[in-house]
């Protein structure tokens, strides 16, 4: 079926699960008592608002949250329907899947209509469905099995991110800081879309199971309980990562300072050795005489010369006896 810039596909589907294409003027067509219908548009079509304000029966805000361009997950019941934003990962190839993908839903007893910016694998998999006659027998089973597509296609990206973040916390103890860094952040910018939207979809779903809609039958609610108990499990392991990168950035951190510290010491120990000597030859090499005793003795250059040696030798030893120069490769703590 081909329909008006707007809308990409409209089902009305019937409790046996075979649906077929609606005409584009049957959209605002009663619906028959048997049936429910599914109407789903694109947000930037030409014709989609102009239908949500003018045929689909919708008050301004539920047009306006059909519309948004920027939304968050969230659940609103009233007395004439129910509003349910969701998010899903973004499965699509060469994309960022923690860049989420919405979908907005106007939920009443016998119509959804639904609407997205961009393509979502959840959507598409129903779609799929309908055009096969196996489609969602209710409106109750339609939002139960977009939450179960959304939130199965989630499980994998959560657990494709705990391996990475593994992976990095192995290599921060062999690879070198400037290594792991780049990694760390990577996966910690990864971490936040998707705890941004997750803890509200659960919240989301949470409002929805508790609300005294008459199209969530009881088996409906204790799969919409499930989807927010391992939506929960993944807001857990989301802050457990979040934790353990915190945890990576600290040791990080620490043996960058290490490194630093190490070698400010070897060029605060260099100097010090240096300065008295420095400060003899630069007492030396003023302009009067020469080294002192240099016209009795001709040897006078090189005693001096011992001296310096026999000054750097003892500071040596010292530095060594304070701990800050190391014999075979360890410093004592002091």
């Amino acid at each position: 079926m081909i329909y008006d810039d707007g809308v990409i596909c409209a089902y009305a589907i019937a409790t046996d699960g075979r649906a077929h294409s609606l005409d584009p003027d049957e959209l605002s067509a009663p619906i028959a008592q048997d049936s429910w219908i599914w109407v789903h548009f694109d947000v930037a079509g030409l014709n989609t608002r102009q239908w949500l304000e003018q045929e689909s029966g919708l008050d301004g805000h539920a047009v306006d949250a059909l519309l948004a361009e920027e939304t968050r997950p969230r659940a609103t019941t009233t007395s004439h329907g129910s509003l349910v934003i969701l998010r899903g990962v973004n499965l699509h190839p060469d994309s960022d899947p923690t860049d989420m993908i919405s979908v907005r839903l106007w939920i009443e007893p016998n119509r959804i209509i639904s609407t997205r910016i961009r393509p979502l694998l959840s959507v598409t998999a129903i779609r799929e469905r309908c055009d096969a006659n196996d489609a969602p027998r209710s409106v109750g089973e339609f939002v139960v099995d977009l939450n179960n597509g959304l939130i199965e296609r989630m499980s994998g990206v959560i657990n494709s991110l705990d391996e990475e973040i593994d992976e990095i916390e192995k290599a921060s103890i062999d690879e070198i800081p400037s290594v792991v860094r780049p990694k760390l952040v990577n996966a910690r910018q990864k971490i936040i879309p998707l705890r941004r939207f997750l803890s509200p979809q659960r919240d989301a779903i949470s409002q929805l199971m508790a609300s005294k809609v008459e199209w969530l039958a009881e088996w409906q609610r204790g799969q919409l309980r499930e989807c927010a108990d391992r939506l929960t499990r993944y807001v857990e392991e989301l802050d457990a990562m979040r934790e353990k990168a915190s945890v990576i950035q600290d040791t990080v951190a620490t043996q960058l300072a290490e490194t630093m510290n190490r070698n400010m010491l070897v060029l605060s120990v260099v100097a010090a050795i240096f300065l008295p000597l420095g400060l003899l030859t630069g007492l030396l090499g003023i302009n009067v005489d020469g080294i002192p005793g240099s016209q009795e003795a001709p040897a006078a250059f090189w005693i001096v010369v011992a001296i310096l040696v026999a000054i750097t030798a003892f500071e040596v030893w010292l530095f060594h006896r304070m701990g800050l120069i190391l014999w075979g490769g360890r410093r004592r703590l002091k």
